[in-house]
């Protein structure tokens, strides 16, 4: 970690210099000469929002520090304490971060960053192709607020999907080993060696099946309220109800997505090295109670960090992408 940590320095000093040459080189401007600086200056938001979230992520998911002892101290009473401890770590995990998108964004935008990237081009798209002005997105509005939560039902629907679909792997794997073990007793003696092949094989397989249906959820949702709310639209006379449905469908998931996404990274993460402290020697060492709670909670912390989560990322920008590329289809033109 010192090393990763110095490397991860080196590389943001070295951002912050370059960004200040190219800032200054290329958006530099007679007409308005102070231009440069409030950019350099949004750039500095979002690497110090960058470090920030780094330095948070590893308070919670070190073993230095309280979060992940408070998790394997707590493995020494269960099972049960180990994920409830776990599942109440992970939660809290979400408030720096927010905090620190939130000041960044406002920094950001009140330094000539007038708009949010994601939603403003989301706005200007669906602009051009209606040929009317669209500026603002009215949560009041039933449709639209329908439409809101059911982004954020999709981050959850998904995220059990992916969790679900590791559990049926993981199911297979284990009565494929079991069989290999009953017919082949040599392998637990080293006699002969397990088929490998077979296992990698089943879980190769299990990992494109298995995500098929999440996959079509999450392209399919938008395009179905996108379409279902421009028919409402058109019968309503309100051309860009399409529009604003699923500018609440993005940033209600977005939003969704982003905190789902921190909770499942970390509360994995803490839930591993909170096994490995108790591997060290702490609270019992190896094989004792404490440690087989521990090895329940990584057990269960892996398809939230190794799959679920890092899903999520993707899914964030498969939403948006697929809204700005079909959003011709979401809106009645009237230019």
């Amino acid at each position: 970690m010192v090393q990763l940590q110095k490397g991860y320095r080196i590389a943001v000093a070295l951002s912050v210099v370059g960004f200040l040459f190219l800032t200054r080189w290329l958006l530099a401007s007679v007409t308005a000469p102070g231009v440069w600086v409030n950019y350099f200056g949004c750039g500095l938001c979002g690497m110090a929002c960058g470090y920030g979230i780094v330095l948070s992520t590893q308070y919670y998911t070190d073993y230095a520090y309280e979060p992940v002892r408070s998790i394997a101290e707590a493995s020494t009473t269960g099972h049960g304490t180990n994920i409830i401890t776990g599942i109440s770590v992970g939660m809290k995990s979400t408030c720096i971060p927010t905090l620190i998108i939130t000041v960044s964004v406002l920094l950001a935008y009140h330094l000539a960053m007038a708009c949010f990237l994601l939603f403003g081009a989301f706005m200007d798209e669906f602009s051009t192709f209606a040929g009317i002005p669209f500026t603002t997105v009215d949560i009041a509005v039933p449709e639209v607020l329908v439409s809101g939560l059911i982004g954020s039902m999709i981050i959850f629907f998904f995220t059990g999907l992916s969790i679900s679909a590791v559990g049926k792997t993981a199911h297979q794997v284990v009565l494929e080993v079991r069989r290999q073990f009953q017919a082949d007793p040599g392998i637990m003696t080293y006699k002969s060696k397990p088929d490998y092949k077979a296992c990698v094989s089943l879980v190769t397989k299990a990992a494109l099946e298995e995500m098929r249906l999440p996959a079509a959820v999450c392209v399919g949702t938008p395009i179905a309220v996108g379409l279902a709310f421009r028919i409402v639209g058109e019968w309503t006379n309100r051309p860009l109800l399409g529009a604003e449905c699923l500018a609440s469908y993005l940033m209600f998931g977005t939003v969704t997505g982003i905190l789902m996404a921190t909770f499942l990274d970390i509360t994995g993460g803490a839930w591993d090295n909170a096994k490995k402290y108790v591997e060290l020697g702490n609270f019992g060492g190896k094989n004792s109670e404490a440690h087989k709670a521990s090895v329940t909670g990584d057990t269960v912390g892996d398809p939230f960090k190794d799959t679920a989560g890092p899903s999520l990322h993707v899914v964030i920008k498969l939403l948006s992408t697929t809204i700005l590329v079909l959003g011709p289809l979401f809106i009645s033109n009237q230019g």
